[in-house]
């Protein structure tokens, strides 16, 4: 069976600021995913 779908495609990315001090430590994260031709079963 043939059928007429083009392929998924992804883009990932990450993004991390950490601070680490003698009084406290902080870490902020982002992450993003774009996902392009997503295939559902």
């Amino acid at each position: 069976m043939k059928t007429n779908l083009d392929p998924e495609k992804f883009i990932n990315s990450k993004f991390s600021v950490k601070v680490d001090t003698e009084r406290f430590s902080r870490s902020l994260s982002y992450f993003y995913t774009k996902i392009d031709n997503i295939i559902v079963r």
